[in-house]
């Protein structure tokens, strides 16, 4: 027998059948029963069910200096390190493959380039066959002085994708400005929206990413990146971002970026909004307004995303319910490496207290140390 378990931590079936280094803490996904294996018994053609508990996939990018997917990766070709604990190796490692992708995507209209909204919706409507499938599903949001929701959870179909761009183009946009003369960008709380978009999505089956396109910029969230990325991971859920090219300002980049390198990821060290989506296991994209390339973009987006690498291993006997670090680390040092992270969800003895609660500020955030505090901020 099989089971599951049905929190915010999993939502993996659709229907019937339908988480770089120890600083970036998120969640992963939870199985009660991950793998199952029978074995046919010759004598009396008996099968046997073997279980293994508390089973923790994550979904990791792995990426070579020069951002190509890592193939043919073994469960030895991972180390990695709980909470700065002893290493270990992996119990299961596989591509993410054709696990069914919840995809919210999130049209920042404060960003004020239309033409780079203008090549994404045209380019998703001319997707080639497979870049998405009807067993994934796509949520599309318009944020300017409100957030609105233009498409919710629609299989991505070429007819639904079609329709979603052009209600988000037209009457999505003006309902997002909300009836206001002019666009809010002095008002915007980007990182309150991706919290809110998360929630909307937190109990949607199939592995959950928010693509947002944006300039990155934030001025008057309340909660600060950081409290977001962590909440955001306490509910599985990866960010990547699509940023306008003449937004980006040239500063240091990441280890395995370049700045000559257009198209890639544009994360700068004082980048929050590369710091962020890089804590949830994600990336920052170039955008620029040319259909041809957005539509390159995307497709780079869907390979990355498919080619990351489920990585399980057992829950630890002394991992009481909380969130913690993980390094992940393989045999080449200058790998790109975003793990979408690690929490426990509640055992029956745990202490009961509410999971993934988001705080309004630092001061409440929880403190991910050897063991994880048992009170969750309110």
């Amino acid at each position: 027998m099989l089971r599951v378990f049905r929190s915010a931590y999993l939502r993996d079936l659709r229907g019937v059948a339908a988480g770089v280094v120890a600083f970036f803490a998120i969640t992963g996904t939870w199985f009660a029963a991950g793998q199952t294996t029978s074995t046919k018994d010759a004598p009396d053609n008996t099968y046997t069910l073997h279980v293994y508990t508390d089973l923790l996939q994550i979904p990791t990018v792995v990426l070579t200096r020069l951002h190509s997917n890592y193939r043919s990766l073994t469960k030895q070709s991972f180390t990695l390190r709980l909470q700065g604990g002893p290493p270990f190796h992996p119990v299961n490692v596989r591509p993410q493959g054709d696990d069914p992708i919840t995809l919210a995507i999130v049209f920042d209209m404060t960003t004020g380039d239309d033409s780079v909204f203008q090549s994404f919706a045209q380019a998703m409507t001319t997707l080639p066959a497979g870049v998405l499938t009807a067993r994934d599903y796509v949520s599309v949001y318009a944020y300017d002085c409100k957030l609105i929701s233009a498409t919710e959870d629609q299989a991505a179909t070429p007819e639904h994708l079609r329709d979603a761009m052009k209600d988000v183009m037209t009457d999505g946009r003006e309902r997002a400005r909300g009836g206001e003369r002019e666009s809010c960008w002095s008002k915007k709380r980007l990182y309150d929206v991706i919290a809110r978009v998360a929630q909307n999505i937190a109990e949607l089956p199939g592995r959950r990413v928010i693509l947002v396109i944006s300039d990155g910029a934030d001025e008057h969230s309340v909660n600060d990146w950081l409290a977001v990325a962590r909440f955001v991971g306490s509910r599985s859920i990866t960010v990547f971002g699509l940023r306008p090219i003449s937004r980006l300002s040239w500063a240091p980049h990441l280890p395995g970026s370049s700045k000559f390198d257009p198209g890639w990821m544009s994360t700068a060290w004082d980048d929050s909004f590369g710091s962020f989506c890089g804590t949830t296991g994600g990336l920052v994209l170039d955008a620029y307004s040319s259909k041809k390339f957005m539509a390159g973009q995307i497709e780079r987006l869907m390979t990355i995303l498919r080619n990351r690498y489920i990585i399980e291993f057992p829950r630890p006997a002394n991992g009481s319910a909380g969130v913690y670090s993980i390094d992940v680390k393989i045999g080449d040092p200058s790998a790109i490496i975003r793990p979408a992270g690690v929490a426990f969800p509640p055992r029956d003895d745990d202490p009961q207290r509410p999971a993934g609660t988001l705080p309004s500020d630092t001061s409440q955030m929880p403190v991910v140390g050897a063991k994880p505090k048992d009170t969750q901020p309110k």
